[in-house]
């Protein structure tokens, strides 16, 4: 698949992003947005508020990228909103260490919560995140806008 120019900007964000924030504080990266690369046709980057949103196809992926990344065990943490109707299951890919969250409402798109995804090993090197929807609560709704992710290490 082809990327566009804002696809192609958006992942050398990411490289950008992810080392500074790795340089700065080592045991704690916060991925946002917009250092996300997305796979798919609906699924958009809101450069206003930096988050993603109309993620309701499950083709469409959130792939993010983080070139280096110490051994360890880490904790990662999804910020998200998502209204009473909307919600769903989502697959969080570390690498190849997979779990499968289900994301309940926030109250509104406008009102934001941290959801601990889970702990995974490490062994060094880059992780590449894939997030892909499993099961929507509403058919055409969409799941959550996905604000941030952060890595915290153990």
């Amino acid at each position: 698949m082809k990327k566009s120019m804002k696809q192609v900007i958006i992942h050398l964000i990411l490289f950008s992003v992810a080392t500074a924030c790795y340089a700065k504080a080592p045991d704690r990266i916060v991925l946002r947005g917009g250092d996300a690369n997305i796979e798919g046709t609906i699924l958009r980057y809101w450069q206003d508020t930096n988050h993603l949103g109309n993620w309701f196809r499950p083709e469409d992926i959130i792939r993010l990228k983080i070139p280096e990344l110490d051994e360890g065990k880490y904790k990662a943490i999804i910020k998200y909103a998502c209204p009473d109707e909307n919600g769903g299951k989502v697959s969080i890919k570390f690498n190849e260490q997979e779990f499968k969250r289900t994301f309940g409402s926030t109250g509104s798109w406008q009102t934001t919560m941290n959801k601990t995804i889970g702990y995974f090993e490490h062994d060094g090197g880059s992780v590449d995140i894939a997030m892909t929807i499993l099961k929507q609560n509403g058919e055409n709704q969409a799941v959550i806008d996905l604000h941030s992710m952060t890595l915290e290490k153990m």
